[in-house]
């Protein structure tokens, strides 16, 4: 069977990827900043004999990935920045944002002989805008351009999350540019998944290691937040998020195209509503009214790829029992 390298292997997304490729018989490489992060991951994997992992300690170094695409037929790269300590918004997230991107392109263009495709994991706040080009709501065909103008024009003094919008447009920008100036050998497609809830694969010892849109739910079911707080964004399940990344790999129609991976829109409403009927023991915020957020269009995900998307229901239901297995929140 082919060989998948995979970037950030221990990551929510990424391990679900790479349990989606090792379920259907193909070998995995898995890039971590030390060897040692990945016996767990073996231990709760499915064929763990077809995981090998090639360490990179810091994905913005020159020819960080020139070893790990050697001999590779795919690669998944998932790893990026993503955190809201920020001092400096392009030192800190957009240059290594952007440099992992182009970084791992280049190293496949030079080193990856074998290289078939790139799905580049991107995200729906590249995506994101007021002015969507389709009267549906948003898709594909917008890019958040805001994001990019607020960070001109503030600098060090934009907001953490605009800061960090604008670092996965521009790396995702970069890619395709990469593609149209290089035409390499190799195809690119891009996933741009919204809020991503579900069951946690990756070896967790506490919440605060808990990828930030799950930890809501940690925080809700052990009263963190004592209201509901105001989030209004899609959301898709990372069991559906990992098998469109590996559709993006294989479906021959998938190059040259990104994919709007979301399963639909929700508020946190939406989300606390469904913790309360399920689980009526925890106490839970009261309701609060939140504006619902911009149409999400996945008509190309389903299409194309064939993705289908669970409900936010299980979904939700799915990660908070989850929690409670490995946290005991």
């Amino acid at each position: 069977m082919p060989r998948v390298l995979v970037t950030g292997v221990t990551g929510f997304i990424a391990a679900h990827i790479t349990r989606e490729l090792l379920a259907s018989g193909y070998h995995v490489r898995g890039t971590l900043r030390s060897v040692e992060k990945g016996s767990y991951l073996k231990s709760v994997l499915p064929n763990p004999e077809n995981l090998s992992f090639a360490v990179v300690k810091d994905l913005t170094d020159d020819g960080a990935f020139d070893e790990a695409v050697k001999d590779v037929d795919y690669v998944i790269h998932t790893a990026s920045p993503f955190h809201f300590k920020v001092q400096d918004p392009y030192k800190d997230l957009v240059e290594p944002a952007v440099k992992g991107t182009t970084g791992i392109l280049q190293s496949v263009l030079l080193h990856g002989t074998k290289v078939r495709r790139v799905v580049v994991t991107s995200s729906s706040l590249a995506i994101f805008t007021d002015k969507p080009a389709l009267p549906e709501g948003l898709s594909e065909a917008d890019w958040n351009e805001g994001a990019i103008q607020i960070l001109e024009k503030n600098g060090a003094n934009t907001p953490p999350l605009v800061s960090y919008m604008a670092s996965k447009t521009l790396a995702e920008k970069a890619a395709w540019k990469f593609m149209d100036e290089t035409s390499p050998p190799f195809e690119l497609a891009v996933c741009n998944p919204p809020l991503v809830y579900g069951p946690l694969l990756q070896k967790v010892t506490s919440v605060d290691e808990v990828n930030t849109s799950c930890k809501y739910i940690a925080d809700y079911l052990t009263g963190a937040h004592a209201t509901v707080q105001p989030v209004a964004a899609g959301f898709v399940d990372v069991r559906d998020a990992a098998r469109a990344h590996v559709l993006a790999m294989t479906v021959p129609d998938a190059a040259g195209k990104r994919f709007l991976v979301s399963a639909g829109i929700h508020t946190h409403e939406d989300l606390v509503a469904v913790l309360r009927r399920r689980f009526p023991d925890r106490k839970l915020p009261p309701t609060a009214q939140i504006p619902a957020p911009p149409n999400e269009v996945n008509e190309r995900a389903v299409q194309v790829l064939g993705a289908t998307f669970r409900g936010l229901e299980e979904t939700v239901v799915d990660t908070a029992r989850s929690l409670i297995e490995k946290l005991g929140v």
